[in-house]
């Protein structure tokens, strides 16, 4: 890379759990270099094509439903390492927030700027990616690609409009699932992670098989927020650091595997380092 080169970032971003009945809701995605998203989309969309898919949405996929009733389940596990290899070429690293949608509104931020889990979840990716090429001192254009159609969306977007209004090379976009790999990737993510914490919400420390394959070929930053008392810890960071430039490291220990740090107390301090 030439000294003083701006690179061109993207960062895809997908949720999961924002039905009702679901205890958590995830935001989760990953950087990319602009050239390793556009290889990535035509490594991914082949695999698709050979298998017959239309396109990865990973709650149907894990359960052989929908579109992937064709698929046996040796046959999904095969495309997951496909795609889990691709991905692991093209990212720089993933990062993955969950709350419990319970404490959330048990705490004072369902009166803040950031009213729902999902803007809680959006604007702690938002602050993870700053991180993340802030360690790198790198001189960036950066892209941010949220999957549209959140019933949330609207405030979301009100939101990083603030955040970025006076950053000429930030900009932001809402775009649909069948985009391709970079937030098909993003919904892979988000929903393991949302499975690992709703078992977490149930006492059992359990992790999939398929989540734990993804963190051992692709760095990811994850933070739990299971407890009123994780939620208000990480408002009051916000709230102290607000005339600084936005700094909270998003990371930690999957069973054993490197993650680096979390922001999280109480569930997390089992699991996590």
């Amino acid at each position: 890379m030439l000294a003083g080169a701006i690179v061109v970032f993207e960062a895809y971003f997908d949720e999961t759990g924002s039905h009702d009945g679901a205890a958590v809701l995830s935001v989760a995605g990953f950087i990319f270099e602009s050239h390793k998203a556009s290889e990535m989309r035509t490594r991914w969309q082949k695999v698709l094509d050979e298998n017959k898919m239309p396109y990865l949405h990973m709650s149907e996929f894990a359960a052989g439903g929908g579109p992937y009733r064709h698929l046996g389940k040796d046959k999904r596990i095969e495309i997951q390492r496909e795609l889990h290899a691709i991905l692991h070429d093209a990212a720089m690293c993933g990062i993955v927030i969950s709350v419990s949608k319970e404490a959330f509104n048990r705490s004072g931020l369902s009166d803040s700027a950031l009213p729902n889990p999902y803007a809680l979840c959006c604007y702690l990716c938002l602050l993870a990616v700053v991180e993340t090429l802030g360690e790198r001192k790198l001189e960036a254009n950066l892209t941010y690609f949220f999957e549209e159609g959140h019933r949330n969306q609207p405030t979301t977007n009100q939101m990083m409009v603030f955040l970025f209004r006076n950053l000429e090379r930030v900009t932001h976009s809402f775009i649909p699932k069948s985009d391709g790999g970079p937030i098909q990737a993003a919904d892979m993510l988000a929903w393991l992670h949302n499975k690992y914490v709703a078992n977490l919400l149930r006492g059992e420390d359990r992790m999939r098989q398929d989540l734990r394959a993804l963190v051992s070929r692709v760095r990811c930053d994850a933070a739990c927020l299971t407890t009123v008392g994780d939620i208000d810890a990480i408002f009051e960071r916000m709230r102290k650091s607000i005339s600084e430039t936005p700094s909270v490291r998003v990371s930690g220990i999957f069973a054993g595997m490197p993650f680096g740090r979390t922001v999280s107390n109480s569930c997390a301090e089992r699991s996590y380092w």
